[in-house]
């Protein structure tokens, strides 16, 4: 899927709904979830060109809004964990281009 740019048109969709409806759900089903969301968001990208490009541009956008937004969120919650002495590791993570649309 990662070097699908440089198939033949005409494979590109067959692959593409290969990997959407067989691999994809076979990875969830394995465990392996950020192989699945990458083939989700891959295969999307073939299939659904448009949507894929508008929610990608988003997503860049908005990127400096969305990273500052949790600095802001998490300040609040990292100074209370820190007076009460807790080791902690706050995480985030951007959704899936595939989960979005």
């Amino acid at each position: 899927m990662r070097n699908l740019d440089y198939a033949p048109e005409k494979d590109k969709l067959p692959l593409a709904s290969e990997t959407y409806f067989l691999y994809a759900p076979l990875a969830h089903r394995l465990g392996f979830y950020n192989i699945k969301s990458e083939m989700e968001d891959l295969a999307v990208k073939y299939l659904e060109p448009e949507q894929y490009n508008y929610v990608d541009s988003r997503l860049k956008q908005t990127t400096a809004s969305r990273n500052r937004l949790i600095r802001e969120f998490s300040a609040p919650l990292s100074e209370k964990l820190d007076r009460q002495g807790f080791k902690y590791t706050i995480k985030s993570r951007t959704k899936s281009i595939h989960s979005i649309m």
